[in-house]
C-alpha cells in the first residue's frame, strides 16, 4: 500500500489513541487535518472538563503529544487556563504536556513559568 492513498479518518480522536495514526498525522497532517483536530479538541476538552473525564483525556493527549512533540494550540490554551486554578489534581499529564508548549514571548513566558513554580512551590 502507497502511503500518499492513506486518508486520515473521520473520527478525529483516532489519531489522539492509535501510535501509527500519529505518526502519520506527524508526517502527512495538513492544515485541513490539524484544524479538524484542534476543533474537535477544544469541544472534548471543555465536555471532558464538565463531565469528570478529564484525567483520561488528558492521558490520551500526553501519548499524543510524546509522539508528535506538538501541543495544539487549543490545548495549550486550555492549559493556561488550567494552571490558573489548578489543585494539584493530574499532575503527571499536565507536567508531561507543558513539557511541548512553545513560548511565543518573553512577557507571557515568564508569567507562565513563574505560575507553574508558584504552582509547584504550593501544591509540590
Amino acid at each position: 500500500m502507497r502511503l500518499e492513498k492513506i486518508q486520515f479518518p473521520s473520527q478525529m480522536v483516532s489519531i489522539l489513541q492509535d501510535r501509527r495514526l500519529q505518526y502519520l498525522f506527524l508526517f502527512r497532517g495538513g492544515e485541513r487535518e490539524r484544524r479538524r483536530l484542534e476543533f474537535w479538541l477544544e469541544a472534548a476538552l471543555v465536555e471532558a472538563s464538565e463531565d469528570g473525564t478529564l484525567g483520561t483525556l488528558l492521558e490520551i493527549c500526553r501519548g499524543c503529544v510524546g509522539v508528535t512533540k506538538e501541543c495544539p494550540s487549543c490545548l495549550e490554551g486550555f492549559l493556561r487556563a488550567f494552571i490558573r486554578k489548578w489543585d494539584g489534581v493530574y499532575r503527571t499529564q499536565i507536567f508531561d504536556l507543558l513539557v511541548c508548549v512553545v513560548p511565543h514571548d518573553w512577557e507571557g513566558l515568564s508569567r507562565f513559568c513563574l505560575s507553574i513554580i508558584d504552582l509547584i512551590l504550593n501544591y509540590g
